[in-house]
């Protein structure tokens, strides 16, 4: 294996898990809203 070969799957990697953590940070939106709420109070 050389490195180009890890490089390309490190970046591949990394484009696959933009999106999910995309997809995870606006479904914990509410939840990260209402916990602020909570301590703001």
């Amino acid at each position: 294996m050389t490195a180009q070969d890890s490089t390309y799957h490190d970046e591949s990697g990394l484009l696959w898990l933009i999106p999910l953590a995309l997809v995870l940070a606006l479904n914990c939106l509410p939840l990260i809203i209402g916990i602020a709420r909570v301590f703001s109070h």
